[in-house]
């Protein structure tokens, strides 16, 4: 028993480690190049944040250019409103259109085709067109994070079906369950913990998506305002938007954790802690 828990302790110290080394590694790479290159073309860290608060709440650049007297917190609301609204979205549609399609097999093998050659697409190439059609306007931030939400769930979702167990569906049929009871109480269920990895990806992602949507066409967001840094030849401006965007994927990635621990409460440690990790 002793044994177990210390191997059990090991790997959650394990998985910590890896789920924070990108973010150390980040850092030291950071402070090392804004050492090593030409004095205020990168700022340090520090200095980074020392901007990422005289900025939150107001800032003369931001104001000049028509980004509003609040600073940088009205766009950094605006980013995180348009990516959670646009994720979730595609994230639903996707998977119950993928989980429609598993019903048949035909269908199923139709739509994984599909989607591969979608899939040798470039994921911003779609924001031209959107923009195109739908102007500059908020509705082209959460088209786009929908449609790479959408499209990034569906093979996830059509590969986690197939690994439902056929009795667990087979049983509900024989209890009567019609299809979309069996959807939803069956496979849904099912498939909810396989799934955790891939959200957490396309919600971090999203931001990414949603940052490039704000310095093409969006009239607010953090993209906006990394596009009047650029113009003015702030460095420090454009680095705090970086920052925003981080805080914002751990903000994202810790709610979702928080909701999927009840889907999670009967699955095996052992494969809890390596999702928790990826």
């Amino acid at each position: 028993m002793h044994w177990g828990r210390k191997e059990s302790g090991n790997r959650m110290l394990m998985a910590g480690l890896r789920a924070w080394s990108p973010l150390v590694t980040l850092l030291a790479v950071w402070t090392l190049a804004a050492v090593l290159l030409v004095p205020g073309s990168l700022p340090s860290p520090v200095s980074a944040v020392r901007t990422l608060f005289q900025t939150a709440v107001a800032d003369n650049v931001i104001r000049a250019q028509g980004g509003g007297d609040g600073g940088y917190l009205p766009h950094v609301w605006s980013t995180c409103w348009h990516v959670c609204y646009g994720a979730v979205l595609g994230v639903l549609f996707g998977g119950l259109v993928s989980l429609a399609a598993a019903r048949s097999s035909v269908c199923r093998v139709a739509f994984a085709t599909f989607l591969k050659l979608l899939g040798g697409l470039p994921q911003l190439i779609f924001v031209p067109f959107v923009a195109v059609v739908l102007g500059p306007s908020d509705t082209v931030q959460v088209v786009c994070v929908s449609i790479f939400a959408c499209l990034t769930m569906c093979p996830y979702v059509l590969t986690a079906v197939k690994q439902v167990d056929a009795d667990y569906v087979e049983l509900g049929r024989l209890l009567g369950a019609s299809q979309i009871r069996s959807i939803f109480l069956v496979q849904i269920p099912g498939i909810l913990p396989t799934l955790l990895g891939p959200i957490r990806l396309t919600f971090a992602y999203g931001i990414g998506i949603s940052v490039v949507v704000e310095y093409l066409v969006a009239p607010s967001g953090i993209g906006r305002v990394m596009k009047l840094g650029v113009a003015y030849t702030n460095v420090a401006l454009v680095f705090t938007g970086v920052m925003w965007a981080i805080i914002l994927a751990f903000i994202f990635d810790g709610l979702i954790l928080l909701i999927f621990r009840p889907f999670l409460r009967w699955t095996e440690r052992r494969e809890l802690i390596e999702w928790l990790a990826r």
